[in-house]
C-alpha cells in the first residue's frame, strides 16, 4: 500500500533544496539536503575515487611483474587497500548516487526520504574515503605495517559502511513510503525495485564487515593483527555469494534500459522482478564467510560451508537467474529497432561479467565439494576472480546507467564519450577477473608471476581508464548546459521520464500521471486500456 498521504508537500520540500540564494555555488552543494545535488556529488566522487583505487591495482601488477621490486614490503597494503576502495569508495557509492538521484523521480516523490540523512551519509563518506586514503598513504590502509595508521584505516573502514548504509536506508524508504497512488510495489521500476532487494542484503552483509572493524579495535591488536582480522571478518565478503550483491542493482537497470531502448513493455514483468528478488535472496553469504585458521597462519572459507551441497547451490543458482533475465530482456528487444548506445551495450555486458563471477563460484565448488581439493584449483584465486567480476559488473552497469540517464542527471547527454568508458570498464574489469580465474585453476602449473603481473598491469590500467573516461563524460555532460530545461522525453516509460532535464529542486512543476501498470507514461501515449498488456 502506498503511504502517499506521509508525503511532505513540495513547499516543504522545497526547503531543502538550498541552504539560500545568495550562498556560493560550494556552499550550496555542502549546505544542501536536495537528493539531486546529492546523487550528482556522488556520481562524480565516486567515479574519481575508483579511478584511483584501480590506479592501485595497476600499480599492484606491477608489483608482482617486478617480483616485488617495485612496492617492496608494501605490495599487500596497495592491494587490499585498492580492493576496499574500489567497492567501498568506488562501486556502492556509484550505484547509491545514481539510486539518491533518480528513484525518488522514478516513483513520482518531490524528495527522498531523510533528506539531511542522506546529505550527511554522503560527506561521511567522503571523510571516511579521505581518512582511509590518509592512513594508506602512511602505511596503514590494508595490510600497512604502522599501527597507528592501520588502526585509522580500520576507522574509516567502519565510516564508509556506516555511510553507505545511512544513505541505503534513505534510498529504500523513499521506494516504500513516496509512491504515488496506482504505484503498487509490483509497478514500481525495475531500478527502483532492485534497490528494494539491494537495500536489506547491503545492510546484512555488511554489518558483518562492521563487526569485523569493531572487533578490531575491541581486540586491541597490531597492524598485523588488523591485517589478520581483515582477512578474517571482511575479505570473505568480496567472495562469493556475499560479492554478489554488488550488482544486485545493475539487474535492475539492465531491465529499464532494455525497455526504454526497445520502446515496449519488458515482458512478464512480475518474472523479472522475481527474478532479480530470488537473486538477491542468494546474494546474502555471511552465513558461509565465517572463516578457519590453517596451518600456514592464512585463513580460508570455513570447510562446513563451501565442501556442502548447500553452498554449491547457493552460488551457482543465481547464474541460472541471471540468464533468465538475459533471456527476458532478449525477448523484449528481439523486435525492436535498436540504436547503439553507452546503456545498451552495458546492461547485457554487466550481465555477462557476473556470470563470470558465478562462473568461478562453480569452479571452487568443482574443487572444494566434499573433502576438498578435488582439482587442485587455487581456489584463493578464484576467490580473487569472482570478486573482480563482480566489482566490474557493478562499475559497468552503473557507468551505463550514468549514461542512459545523462540527459536527466546533467541536463545534456554524456553517451559519446561514454560508450568507450563502458567498453573499457567491461574489458579491464572483465580480464582482470578472467586473469585471476585461469590462475587460479592454472595454481599446480606455476604460471610466470612476471606474465601474471604484467597482465593485471594493463588490465587494471584499462579499468582505470574507463572510469576515468566516465568521470570526464559526466563532468562534460554538466558543463555542456541543455538547450531545454522544460522539455520531456517522449519516449520515455517510467516517471522519471516526465520531469524536466535536469530536475527542477523539489519536483517544481510536476504532478503524477495516473500510475496504472509499471510504464505510465507510455500508457498516456497508446491510450486507457493500455494498461491491459501489462503481463505479470
Amino acid at each position: 500500500m502506498a503511504l502517499t498521504e506521509t508525503r511532505p508537500s513540495p513547499q516543504t520540500q522545497a526547503q531543502f533544496a538550498a541552504p539560500g540564494e545568495n550562498a556560493g555555488s560550494v556552499e550550496r552543494v555542502i549546505g544542501s539536503g536536495d537528493h539531486l545535488t546529492i546523487g550528482r556529488t556522488f556520481i562524480v566522487a565516486a567515479l574519481f575515487f575508483g579511478t584511483l583505487s584501480a590506479l592501485g591495482l595497476a600499480l599492484s601488477g606491477v608489483d608482482t611483474a617486478t617480483e616485488n621490486k617495485f612496492l617492496g614490503e608494501s605490495a599487500a597494503l596497495v592491494w587490499n587497500s585498492s580492493v576496499i576502495g574500489i567497492i567501498l569508495a568506488g562501486a556502492l557509492p556509484l550505484l547509491i548516487g545514481l539510486a539518491i538521484y533518480l528513484i525518488p523521480l522514478q516513483v513520482g516523490s518531490a524528495a527522498i526520504s531523510f533528506p539531511r540523512s542522506a546529505a550527511l551519509s554522503l560527506w561521511t563518506w567522503v571523510i571516511g574515503v579521505l581518512i582511509f586514503a590518509a592512513s594508506a598513504v602512511t602505511d596503514g590502509g590494508v595490510g600497512g605495517a604502522d599501527a597507528d595508521s592501520a588502526k585509522l584505516g580500520n576507522l574509516a573502514v567502519g565510516l564508509m559502511i556506516v555511510a553507505l548504509l545511512g544513505a541505503t536506508v534513505s534510498i529504500v524508504t523513499t521506494v516504500l513510503t513516496h509512491r504515488p497512488v496506482g504505484m503498487s510495489l509490483a509497478r514500481v521500476p525495475l531500478f527502483s525495485w532492485s534497490m528494494l532487494i539491494a537495500a536489506p542484503i547491503w545492510i546484512l552483509n555488511l554489518s558483518a564487515a562492521l563487526a569485523g572493524v569493531v572487533l578490531g579495535y575491541v581486540s586491541e591488536a597490531n597492524a598485523a593483527g588488523l591485517t589478520e582480522n581483515y582477512d578474517m571478518m571482511i575479505a570473505g565478503l568480496w567472495k562469493a555469494p556475499s560479492v554478489y550483491m554488488l550488482a544486485i542493482p545493475v539487474l535492475g537497470i539492465a531491465g529499464d534500459v532494455t525497455a526504454k531502448v526497445a520502446t515496449r513493455r519488458i515482458t512478464a514483468y512480475g518474472a523479472a522482478q522475481g527474478l532479480i528478488a530470488a537473486y538477491g535472496v542468494l546474494s546474502f553469504g555471511v552465513w558461509a564467510a565465517s572463516t578457519r585458521a590453517v596451518a600456514s597462519g592464512a585463513w580460508d572459507h570455513n570447510p562446513t560451508a563451501d565442501q556442502t551441497l548447500i553452498f554449491a547451490g547457493w552460488v551457482v543458482l543465481p547464474g541460472l537467474f541471471v540468464l533468465a533475465l538475459l533471456g527476458l530482456y532478449g525477448d523484449t528487444i528481439r523486435r525492436s529497432k535498436l540504436r547503439l548506445s553507452a546503456a545498451g551495450v552495458a546492461g547485457p555486458l554487466s550481465l555477462v561479467l557476473v556470470l563470470g563471477g558465478v562462473l568461478s563460484a562453480a569452479l571452487q565448488v568443482v574443487d572444494t565439494l566434499g573433502k576438498g581439493n578435488l582439482v587442485g584449483f587455487g581456489t584463493e584465486q578464484l576467490g580473487v576472480g569472482q570478486g573482480l567480476f563482480l566489482i566490474a559488473a557493478a562499475l559497468c552497469g552503473a557507468v551505463g546507467g550514468t549514461a542512459f540517464w545523462g540527459e536527466k542527471l546533467w541536463g545534456h547527454s554524456s553517451d559519446k564519450l561514454a560508450r568507450p568508458s563502458v567498453g573499457l570498464v567491461f574489458a579491464g574489469g572483465g580480464l582482470l577477473g578472467t586473469i585471476a580465474v585461469v590462475q587460479g585453476v592454472l595454481e599446480a602449473s606455476e604460471p610466470s608471476t612476471v606474465l601474471y603481473g604484467a597482465m593485471v598491469a594493463i588490465t587494471a590500467a584499462l579499468l582505470m581508464l574507463g572510469l576515468a573516461i566516465g568521470l570526464l563524460s559526466a563532468l562534460g555532460a554538466a558543463s555542456a548546459g541543455h538547450a531545454d530545461p522544460t522539455a520531456d522525453d517522449s519516449t520515455g516509460l517510467t516517471l522519471e521520464w516526465a520531469f524536466a532535464s535536469p530536475p527542477a529542486p523539489a519536483g517544481a512543476g510536476f504532478s503524477v500521471p495516473a500510475v496504472s501498470s509499471p510504464y505510465p507514461l507510455l500508457d498516456l501515449r497508446e491510450g486507457p486500456d493500455s494498461s491491459d498488456k501489462e503481463s505479470n
